[in-house]
């Protein structure tokens, strides 16, 4: 990212490339895409877990009485 930036510089100076702000439109777009992208991957995350939880028990119990047998 850092060795990026002066390529951007360059290219705006010598009009290859024009940087430009986005509008009040596109911050709005950008902002609801970053709240709802991260409270979605969240609360997906959360439910995957929930639903998931018993799994983790019985896992935990079946490698615990295979590794009691071994020994």
């Amino acid at each position: 990212m850092l060795l990026l930036w002066p390529g951007l510089v360059i290219l705006h100076v010598t009009k290859i490339e024009e940087l430009v702000w986005p509008d009040s439109l596109e911050w709005a777009v950008l902002f609801v895409n970053g709240i709802v992208g991260v409270v979605v991957s969240n609360l997906l995350w959360l439910w995957s877990v929930l639903i998931n939880y018993s799994l983790y028990p019985s896992l935990r119990y079946s490698l615990q009485s295979v590794s009691n047998s071994e020994c």
